[in-house]
C-alpha cells in the first residue's frame, strides 16, 4: 500500500452528499473566496493538436458559461485580462522544429502566456487560464515557477503528456507539455527561452488511462507520481486528493498549480472533448468531478497565487486545456 494512503473521514455517498451540498451553497463559497482576486486569462489557441474548435474555449466559457458572473456571485473580485496573443517579438524568439508540429506558434504563445501570468502572480492574483489545447500549460507553469521556484503541479489528464519530440507518435505539442515543463531534458528546439521548470518530484498526475510507450519509460525514469483511473476507482477521489496534497505539501507551504485537460472527465460533464472512443467508466464521473474540485479548493490553505521567489503561503492557480 502507498505509505501516503490514509483513511479519509468521509467515504462514498456520504462524502459526495456532504461536499455536493457545499458546492451548491453560494454562501459557503462566498465565505471561502471573499476578497479573492481572480485574473482571467484566455488563450484561444489550438495548434498544439489537430482538432478544430478548441480555440473557442475562452469565449464559450466567458459567455455561455457566465464564468465572470458566477465567480463574482461567490465573492471573488474578478479581472478579465483578455486573450493572450503572441507578438512579432515573441515569434522572433522561436524557431521551427521538424519533429514538433507548429513549434514556432506553440512556443510564441506559451512565451507570451508566461510573460502574462508572472506579473499577476507577483501581485498576488489567482490566475485562471482558459484554453485552448493543453500545450498552453507550458506557458502557465513557466510563468508561475519563475516567481515561485518551489512550485508543485497537480496534473489532471487522461494522458501523462510526457512524450518528447523524438518519440511522440503524432508530433503534437499537447502530448509533450508535461515533459517540457520538467527539469529532466533540455528544452526542445524552438523553446530555448524555457528556463524555469518543475522538478519531477513536484508533479502529481491524476486520472491517467492511456500511456504511450515513450511516456511509460519516462514515468519509470523520472519517478513522477501518478494515479491511474484504476487508482481513483480503488481509493476514491477524496483519498487520491489527500495523498496528492500530503505528497506535494507535507509542510503546507508549497504553492500549487492545478492543470487539467477536459478529456479526463466523463462526457456528461464535458461532452465536447476531442478524445473519443473510450468508455465513460474510465473517466472521472460527475460525482468524482464535484468531489475533486471541492477538495482541491478546500485543501492546502488558500487557492490564490503565491508570493516571492519561494513564496510563503500555499496558493493554487488553475489552467484548463481542452482536447
Amino acid at each position: 500500500a502507498d505509505p501516503l494512503f490514509r483513511s479519509y473521514p468521509y467515504r462514498g455517498a456520504a462524502m459526495f452528499h456532504r461536499l455536493s451540498g457545499r458546492i451548491g451553497s453560494i454562501a459557503w463559497h462566498r465565505r471561502r473566496l471573499s476578497r479573492q482576486i481572480v485574473s482571467i486569462v484566455g488563450v484561444p489557441f489550438g495548434k498544439g493538436q489537430t482538432k478544430k474548435g478548441v480555440e473557442r474555449g475562452p469565449t464559450v466559457l466567458r459567455e455561455e458559461g457566465r464564468l465572470l458572473e458566477r465567480l463574482r456571485e461567490i465573492g471573488c473580485e474578478v479581472f478579465d485580462v483578455g486573450d493572450v496573443l503572441p507578438t512579432s517579438d515573441d515569434r522572433a524568439l522561436t524557431r521551427s522544429n521538424a519533429r514538433l508540429t507548429n513549434a514556432s506558434e506553440v512556443s510564441a504563445t506559451c512565451y507570451r502566456l508566461a510573460e502574462t501570468v508572472a506579473p499577476l502572480a507577483e501581485n498576488d492574483h489567482f490566475s485562471l487560464v482558459l484554453g485552448g489545447d493543453h500545450s498552453i500549460s507550458v506557458g502557465s507553469i513557466n510563468g508561475l515557477v519563475s516567481v515561485w521556484n518551489n512550485l508543485g503541479v497537480v496534473w489532471v489528464d487522461a494522458h501523462p503528456d510526457l512524450n518528447s519530440p523524438n518519440d511522440s507518435p503524432t508530433g503534437n505539442a499537447h502530448g509533450m507539455s508535461a515533459l517540457s515543463s520538467l527539469k529532466v531534458l533540455q528544452s526542445p528546439h524552438g523553446f530555448e527561452w524555457l528556463k524555469s521548470k518543475v522538478l519531477p518530484n513536484r508533479l502529481v498526475q491524476i486520472g491517467i488511462r492511456q500511456i504511450d510507450p515513450g511516456e511509460r519509460r519516462r514515468l519509470a525514469e523520472t519517478n513522477v507520481k501518478f494515479f491511474s483511473m484504476q487508482d481513483v476507482d480503488r481509493y476514491g477521489i477524496g483519498k487520491i486528493m489527500e495523498m496528492t496534497m500530503e505528497y506535494l505539501q507535507p509542510s503546507k507551504d508549497r504553492p500549487i498549480h492545478l492543470s487539467f485537460d477536459i478529456d479526463a472527465f466523463d462526457p456528461s460533464v464535458a461532452p465536447c472533448t476531442g478524445t473519443k472512443g473510450i468508455s465513460s467508466r474510465r473517466r472521472l464521473s460527475k460525482k468524482q468531478t464535484i468531489v475533486f474540485f471541492t477538495l482541491s479548493r478546500s485543501s492546502g490553505r488558500s487557492v490564490s497565487p503565491r508570493r516571492s521567489v519561494h513564496r510563503r503561503d500555499s496558493r493554487r492557480h488553475g489552467s484548463a486545456g481542452r482536447n
